[in-house]
């Protein structure tokens, strides 16, 4: 919602109150004019009724009536203009009414006040008690209707009456059974109005004042007494001697369910009622009733269009349906005679369901749901969040305020009220809380929030913001709302290896059945492997044989597969060879009649010389013929080897066909491929709980994150399959959670989608960690491990892929000056290690004129891919480690100093730093100023090489070269792309540095 709602008032609830003690209830108080604003009666057992101006949120009148107050409906009020007054400040009279309950009968009482132009009051109210046959449930005075009051008496009778003549109204009947409870809603009829048939309408006169009520009566069966288990074993089982005691009890449960879902239903009756009424020349009040209908659970409501939205008994469902009227039926042909004559319309209204809405009970708490419907198909539904700890007994923080449209079955607007922390006094018992809502103006809506029960307790009126919604339902309101409306809906559950299923690539139609049985056996292999796993890891508590079983059934998973993929690729290539030599065998006759000075088997020696040409040493010429070559007859293949052969021979050369034996090695090193859908759902079942975490790191000490397999973690890493997308919270933030800092320190080498904010906020806590002791590495193999040293997550960190502009902001954000030092520290020993070392080319050292090679020292080693195994393994120590390259380490000194550089000089510590930096900064600079020369100076060769690549890439077929304009349509529009994109990025850059942000 873009408005925010806001606290209108509290008030102190009854010693003992209940669930069932009447709450705080507000309605509409017209005022005289439309220009003023919009002001609410609040009516509060034991102790009176209040009007508030909702402009500035406060009182403009009070009537103070004492602890015996106990109404029975809300408290409306309106006011006309007043022309027999002698005051000049008074411009209108306030009427305001309230039903109150005395003993079986009832009572409405009155008050008319003087009222200024500003909403005050002036003198005392004078009050009048109108005595009534029964109770009331509900009454309305709207402003359409400016003499008259609508009254829905406990009885279920529907009046129309006069305010100064309550006793003579125009009823209907009462219902046969006494409701439990009742709502009324009434809108005047208008051009707009559509749920009437046109033959009403047009019998309506234009300046009638008629309107359209809906009585909305929920009706409680008696709920019969349980049956014994011993009556629901002959019942339902007749045919079974012995039924097992676990069938009986879930039917006995069913019974009870179902019993309780049927205890419940409610009925809308809609009614005309009209002030105006000309009978026989005499003008008289007239209400019918135009049908009723049954719906089915606890909440029903219904907006002015005719939409019916019903919650059920338990809150789980809402339904949604639209009222109207079958196409047989017929009224009367004279406006006056609706009201006359009987009217048998009870098989005219109908209802058609719309949608069927399966409420979350993760994000709502359910038993507290309450809905109030709005204009058009939209409803307002709030409840309160439910506790983020299963356990806990503590009220509710937070209520959901969610606007639904129920005729397209989407949410259109969310928010939470948040419930001040004093409304709830340590004394009162911790228990669910109570919602109401009712209606305001078409802009806003009330909201009471109080506690169930308790001795103390206090409750609060919150004025909900509407003005945001459209004016209808409309199918734009709700595009790109799907994954705001899954959150609160309860979706059925489904398995982790259907929803791989449901993902897998689509095979080329042209597959081999040999792959695609293959592909077959692979795919039922995997989603066996994820229906182990989730059985395995779901539940909750996981402990190290869970984890030893989820790792052990991946290994030979991974090797299963593996061998199906070799064996078929070395299957797949002894079939080759066998059917080549089948080739060659039927092709002996003609390979015998070909003639190598013919034309055409020269352009085909010409072609497979060019391909041995091209292919280099790497490739010998049998290893090019051994397959089939595009544009060559195998039989000029065959011949060519024949002559080849004998060539060699005769020359005394031996050649080898190494080209076997290379693809015999790439297949023994065959991976298995998996699809994105795979790993996705394989991470999400190693991390069941990840999918519903927060997106904001935590301390890897919670306990809300369990174990997990840290071995098919680190496979699915190493191999880079992984990205952190694959889980909602990101792959890396679940595993700093877990402690893994291992896997971490893999997902930032190969994982190239981490956001800047979450590599840097990790750094942030390294630096924490470290500033709070001396972090040493660790050889721990159980979760949690620590946090790694500074030294070693810093040559990970510069691994991962970044945006200039974005890291240094996140730099900037979230550390400051001083915690970037020791970074700064390690990155320029990290450059030292290479002026002294060699790095880039065998540079002198910075302290001693010598070199590693004249040293006499072998070149240093790159570092281990992971650093633990470097230190758990006793390569080396952690100081001497080889360092990350420069070109990863500029990136981010230069990241670094644009984000902190003027904070840096205002702190005289950090100068030398900054000193030894810009002196190994400068002596790599000069390197790269080298390099860039001499490129310029091969650029020439580097070309010509390229324009040869490029047309032999053109294709030479039978000795004839083909160039196509789309072609060199392709290379010019490559060219001309990559020049933009030059233009672009040279057009960014200042000097050394790429600035986007100055920081100050």
């Amino acid at each position: 919602m873009t408005e925010e709602h806001f606290l209108l008032a509290s008030h102190q609830l009854e010693q003992g109150y209940t669930s069932q003690s009447t709450l705080p209830s507000s309605s509409l108080a017209t005022s005289s004019s439309t220009k003023h604003s919009v002001r609410l009666s609040v009516s509060t057992p034991r102790s009176g009724i209040t009007v508030f101006d909702l402009r500035d949120q406060t009182p403009l009148s009070s009537i103070t009536l004492g602890p015996s107050y106990t109404p029975s409906t809300p408290a409306v009020s309106r006011s006309t203009p007043s022309t027999s007054t002698e005051s000049i400040r008074v411009k209108s009279a306030r009427k305001t009414w309230v039903g109150v309950n005395a003993g079986e009968s009832g009572e409405v009482w009155s008050w008319l006040e003087d009222e200024r132009k500003d909403g005050s009051v002036e003198g005392e109210p004078t009050k009048v008690v109108y005595p009534i046959a029964s109770p009331l449930s509900a009454l309305l005075a709207p402003r359409t209707l400016p003499e008259h009051l609508v009254l829905l008496a406990a009885s279920g009778a529907l009046s129309l009456a006069h305010e100064s003549d309550l006793a003579n109204p125009a009823s209907l009947p009462t219902t046969e059974t006494l409701p439990s409870s009742q709502t009324l809603h009434l809108y005047p009829i208008g051009a707009s109005t559509t749920l009437l048939p046109a033959s009403v309408l047009s019998l309506i006169p234009a300046s009638s004042r008629a309107h359209l009520a809906f009585a909305v009566r929920t009706f409680s069966s008696p709920t019969p007494a349980p049956e014994s288990l011993v009556e629901i074993s002959k019942k339902s089982f007749k045919k079974q001697k012995r039924p097992s005691s676990a069938s009986v009890i879930e039917a006995a449960d069913l019974l009870a369910a179902g019993a309780t879902e049927d205890a419940v239903r409610s009925q809308v009756e809609l009614a005309l009622l009209d002030p105006e009424v000309m009978r026989d020349g005499v003008v008289g009040m007239g209400i019918v009733s135009l049908g009723k209908v049954t719906v089915p659970g606890s909440q029903v409501v219904v907006s002015e269009d005719g939409y019916v939205s019903a919650l059920s008994s338990s809150s789980k469902t809402l339904e949604s349906y639209r009222l109207s009227f079958s196409g047989t039926a017929s009224f009367a042909s004279v406006y006056a005679d609706l009201f006359t004559e009987a009217v048998s319309t009870d098989a005219h209204l109908t209802l058609v369901a719309l949608k069927s809405l399966a409420l979350s009970p993760t994000s709502l708490a359910l038993p507290t749901a309450t809905i109030l419907a709005l204009h058009s198909s939209f409803v307002l539904l709030t409840a309160a969040r439910p506790s983020l700890k299963p356990a806990s007994d503590d009220l509710p923080t937070r209520v959901a305020s969610l606007i639904w449209d129920v005729r397209l079955g989407a949410l259109v607007l969310d928010a939470d009220v948040q419930i001040p922390a004093a409304a709830f006094p340590p004394s009162t018992p911790k228990r669910h809380v109570r919602l109401a809502l009712s209606s305001i103006s078409r802009t806003s809506a009330a909201l009471v929030v109080a506690p169930s029960a308790g001795p103390t307790g206090r409750s609060l009126l919150f004025v909900l913001p509407l003005s945001s919604l459209p004016s209808s339902s409309v199918l734009a309101a709700v595009v790109g709302k799907h994954a705001l409306t899954k959150k609160y809906l309860a979706l059925e559950a489904e398995s982790a290896s259907a929803k791989a299923r449901k993902a897998e690539p689509v095979r080329h139609p042209k597959t081999s059945e040999a792959k695609r049985a293959m592909y077959a056996q692979s795919e039922d292999a995997r989603g066996a492997l994820l229906d182990h796993l989730e059985a395995v890891l779901s539940g909750g508590n996981i402990g190290d044989a869970q984890v030893a079983d989820a790792e052990a059934a991946f290994v030979k998973f991974v090797a299963e597969d593996t061998t199906r993929l070799r064996e078929y690729h070395s299957k797949k290539m002894a079939d080759e060879d066998e059917k080549d030599k089948v080739r060659r065998e039927d092709a002996k006759d003609e390979i015998a009649l070909v003639k190598t000075t013919s034309s055409k088997y020269r352009a085909a020696r010409r072609r497979i010389d060019e391909l041995v040409a091209d292919a280099g040493p790497s490739s010998s010429w049998i290893d090019i013929t051994a397959k089939r070559i595009p544009g060559v007859s195998d039989v000029y293949r065959f011949k060519y080897i024949e002559t080849r052969k004998a060539l060699d021979e005769k020359n005394g050369k031996t050649v080898v066909r190494t080209g076997r034996e290379k693809a015999l090695k790439n297949i023994a090193t065959m991976e298995p491929t998996f699809p994105s859908s795979f790993v996705n759902a394989l991470l999400r079942v190693c991390f069941p709980e990840g999918a519903e975490l927060d997106s904001d790191l935590v301390s890897s000490s919670s306990s809300r994150i369990s174990k997990h397999p840290i071995g098919i973690v680190s496979y699915l890493l190493k191999r880079s399959l992984v990205a952190d997308s694959h889980l909602p919270a990101g792959v890396s933030k679940v595993l700093a959670r877990a402690g893994d800092w291992p896997n971490v320190l893999l997902a930032l080498e190969t994982m190239p989608d981490i956001p800047e904010s979450t590599t840097v906020h990790l750094l942030k806590t390294i630096i924490a960690a470290s500033a709070v002791d001396q972090i040493t590495p660790s050889t721990s193999t159980s979760l949690p491990f620590p946090p790694p040293p500074l030294l070693l997550f810093l040559a990970s960190f510069v691994e991962s892929p970044s945006t200039p502009s974005t890291l240094r902001q996140a730099l900037q954000q979230q550390l400051s000056a001083v915690e970037v030092l020791p970074v700064l520290e390690i990155l320029d020993a990290w450059l030292g290690w290479w002026a002294k070392h060699g790095g880039g080319g065998g540079q002198m050292g910075e302290e001693r004129g010598q070199d590693w090679k004249a040293e006499g020292r072998n070149k240093p080693k790159r570092l281990p891919t992971n650093p633990f195994v470097a230190l758990t393994e006793g390569e080396s120590d952690a100081n001497d480690l080889t360092p990350p390259r420069v070109e990863d380490i500029l990136p981010l000194v230069q990241a670094i100093l644009d984000a902190h550089f003027i904070t840096l000089l205002l702190h005289r510590s950090s100068h030398s730093l900054l000193r030894r930096l810009a002196r190994h900064v400068d002596a790599h600079l000069a390197i790269q100023a080298d390099l860039a020369s001499l490129l310029g100076a091969l650029t020439i060769f580097a070309r010509a090489k390229e324009d040869q690549r490029d047309a032999k890439s053109k294709g030479v077929v039978g000795g004839g070269v083909a160039t196509g304009f789309g072609e060199q349509m392709k290379k010019n529009l490559g060219a001309t792309m990559a020049a933009r994109v030059a233009a672009q990025e040279k057009h960014a850059e200042v000097g050394e540095y790429q600035v986007d942000k100055f920081w100050l």
